[in-house]
């Protein structure tokens, strides 16, 4: 089996779509501008070969139209990101992670299966393991835990290691932190595949430390410890979890995991100002605030005694763009989907609604500001999926043009341009016709988008070679008198663009013998 092959089958996904990548320039912070676009039909062999080359960068798809998964990534956008240390920190926890360099230096940890599996339960998993790592805002692949296929949706993808191999800097790394080659890399991704049953009850480093019953992200930091320039909030929130867990003896306990897990540990004056703080009121966690919010995992921690309450909170996973007319965008919260127009994407209030219809979910209503801000991150990494030229509006408007100057009802005389019909100059292979025609034409089969607008009508004739202020001239078939109009010309269309009229037999053509009765 060649490379290509092995490769393919190793990041099996969508059949129906995958991912091209163009990269930018990059930027100060390390990360490298791409824009991304999904194209219809599977990966096969010739493309990952040129992946595989330098000639073309492709993407693949974790999520099939079954929703099931063969494969699913943890997206570390980090910069700069120690690599070798992240993937000590896997191999100690066990955690059935392959880690490769991205294109901009962060990290993609590859989780691969011996059978293809729910996106739900793959979801899960790998948000425990990010949150784990320290990484909980990291994206998740697939993105989606369902698909509709007849929306136009495909899934957002992943761009692919090994990206001409044999200078490639998106490698795997070995557990001693070095490059692994592809021959290697296929060796190893195929022999660490995991099963479904493993992938769901695997215990990924969380330990009965005594702490089970707190929240995720304070059970991490304790095991592993915080440093100077986090410990005050660290504290603040150890103070909350520590009045829940032990109302009678908090202070105590808090003074415990400062010694255990602070270093160095806050001073007996810095510890008593922030239990003095707490005692004044009940506070909630300062989930949004680091050093907590790199090892969050809200579901895990509504469920724990002491985590947080389970109150409705708004988590948008990725952004797609069908490049349709009118556009219809797809947003991922938490790994569900909801269909948007435009204008429902840019209102708030419309968005809400549309979870409520969709989701049976209603998110709060954010600020438009925050939402502005929101949108313009999520626009920059969105993935653009490519549409036949039919289901735009110029396509449309395009095969509207052809049939009018094709179709049965063409001019048979130059004269009858006037009465609003198409005329072909065969000789000149030029076609006449006034706009006013073509606008009656257009209202009688509904395209009405361009109603009114007549500046936008020639533009969009100009595009298709037309050229306004044409004169046509024939001599009067009765009166012999030279006559001219003014009109637009068009070139006239490729064969392959003319819709072939299909002839049905008549009673001529048809023999006896193909009459049943």
């Amino acid at each position: 089996m060649s490379n290509a092959e092995r490769f393919r089958q190793l990041f099996l996904g969508s059949s129906i779509a995958h991912g091209h990548t163009e990269l930018g320039p990059r930027g100060r912070n390390g990360k490298q501008e791409a824009k991304s676009r999904v194209r219809q039909g599977a990966l096969d062999n010739d493309m990952i070969q040129q992946h595989l080359d330098g000639t073309l960068g492709v993407g693949a798809i974790p999520i099939d139209v079954d929703s099931l998964c063969s494969f699913g990534v943890i997206d570390i956008d980090t910069y700069p990101l120690d690599l070798v240390a992240l993937n000590k920190k896997i191999i100690k926890l066990k955690m059935p992670l392959t880690i490769c360099r991205s294109k901009s230096g962060g990290a993609h940890l590859y989780v691969f299966l011996k059978e293809r599996t729910e996106a739900t339960l793959i979801r899960e998993a790998l948000e425990e393991m990010a949150s784990i790592l320290g990484h909980a805002s990291a994206e998740i692949f697939p993105k989606q835990t369902t698909i509709q296929v007849d929306r136009g949706e495909t899934g957002n993808f992943i761009n692919l290691p090994y990206f001409d191999h044999s200078e490639t800097m998106r490698y795997g790394l070995d557990k001693t932190g070095n490059a692994f080659s592809l021959r290697d890399f296929l060796d190893h991704g195929e022999s660490n595949k995991v099963d479904k049953h493993t992938l769901m009850h695997q215990d990924f480093g969380v330990f009965e430390d005594g702490f089970s019953d707190c929240p995720p992200c304070m059970q991490s930091l304790i095991r592993e410890g915080v440093g100077e320039g986090n410990r005050n909030t660290f504290m603040f929130n150890a103070c909350t979890q520590e009045k829940k867990r032990n109302p009678d003896k908090w202070k105590k306990e808090v003074e415990k995991i400062n010694i255990q897990a602070c270093t160095p540990p806050l001073s007996s004056r810095e510890l008593l100002q922030l239990q003095k703080q707490q005692e004044k009121k009940d506070y909630q966690y300062q989930c949004n605030q680091h050093p907590l919010k790199s090892f969050c995992n809200r579901e895990i921690c509504k469920k724990r005694k002491h985590g947080i309450d389970g109150g409705p909170v708004l988590t948008i996973n990725g952004l797609s763009v069908l490049e349709s007319d009118p556009r219809v965008w797809f947003v991922s919260i938490d790994g569900r989907t909801v269909e948007l127009s435009t204008e429902q994407l840019q209102v708030p209030l419309q968005f809400q609604r549309a979870c409520m219809e969709q989701l049976h979910f209603m998110p709060p209503i954010p600020k438009q500001a925050d939402w502005t801000n929101a949108l313009n991150t999520l626009m920059q990494t969105a993935s653009v999926i490519e549409v036949s030229e039919e289901d735009t509006e110029r396509g449309q408007f395009k095969d509207f043009v052809i049939e009018y100057c094709t179709g049965r009802l063409t001019a048979q005389d130059p004269s009858e341009v006037t009465i609003g019909k198409a005329w072909t100059d065969e000789d000149q292979n030029v076609i006449y016709f006034k706009p006013e025609g073509l606008e009656r034409f257009l209202e009688q089969k509904g395209f009405i988008k361009y109603r009114n607008k007549r500046g936008i009508l020639m533009t969009r004739l100009s595009e298709l070679g037309g050229e306004k202020s044409a004169r046509l001239s024939w001599k009067d078939t009765y009166t012999g008198k030279k006559m001219r109009v003014r009109c637009w010309k068009i070139p006239t269309f490729d064969e392959q663009d003319v819709p072939t009229e299909v002839k049905l037999p008549t009673m001529e053509n048809i023999k006896n013998d193909d009459i049943p009765f």
